[in-house]
């Protein structure tokens, strides 16, 4: 995905972030089924993404400063959030979780990698982690954004879960946005957008990529929720 034209604009949008607005690049990278369900039912993890395209997110990974995901995210799917392959420099992981409800034999704990949780908890220590202690109303993505850029972090993937990507989206906070359609159909899933709608206007980009293909959005037309 990295031409060096796309290198060119991933530099230059950072030096605008630098001056222009306190916070991260952000890349926004989501799989869904033929039918726009991004989980099973109550959120149950469904994978989606064949091993083409998990090679695709492990380049991303591998490009960032840390990887975000909200709280239900990481208990409905305990995702490690590495880098594949032995050798590698891991990028930090950040978890958002309001309630610190987040279960402490969570694969995020597994010290593989710095683990910092956003919450308004406080009293509770976890393993393996930084627990950041913020007051509710500090803890919106904008504001966490800005506290990840003032702790030198100022590259970070976002990989769910819905809550937090349509959030992102409504403060027009999202610099690349990454969609992978699978070949399967999830039931009574949970879907990205609701109500779903026509996206045949924002793609800029689109790849086969195993038995899928990867829709590249124009954030600048995305609108969260």
């Amino acid at each position: 995905m990295c031409a060096l034209g796309g290198l060119a604009i991933i530099f230059n949008r950072l030096a605008i972030n630098d001056t222009v607005t306190p916070r991260p690049y952000i890349i926004i990278n989501v799989a869904q089924s033929l039918n726009g369900m991004i989980a099973g039912n109550g959120g149950r993890r469904v994978s989606i993404s064949c091993d083409e395209d998990m090679k695709r997110v492990d380049g991303i990974r591998s490009s960032v400063d840390a990887i975000m995901v909200g709280a239900n995210t990481v208990i409905n799917d305990n995702p490690s959030l590495t880098v594949r392959g032995k050798n590698v420099a891991n990028p930090k992981r950040i978890v958002l979780d309001n309630k610190l409800r987040v279960p402490e034999n969570s694969n995020i704990f597994d010290g593989t990698a710095e683990t910092i949780i956003f919450t308004s908890q406080q009293g509770r220590k976890m393993p393996n982690a930084r627990v950041m202690v913020r007051e509710e109303e500090d803890l919106g993505v904008g504001k966490v954004m800005a506290d990840l850029y003032g702790m030198g972090l100022k590259r970070i993937l976002v990989e769910g879960g819905r809550t937090v990507i349509n959030e992102l989206l409504s403060e027009s906070l999202c610099d690349e946005f990454y969609i992978y359609v699978g070949n399967i159909l999830i039931r009574n899933g949970l879907p990205l957008f609701q109500p779903q709608g026509d996206i045949r206007d924002i793609v800029i980009g689109k790849t086969i990529i195993g038995n899928g293909v990867l829709y590249t959005l124009d954030c600048k037309k995305l609108k969260g929720e």
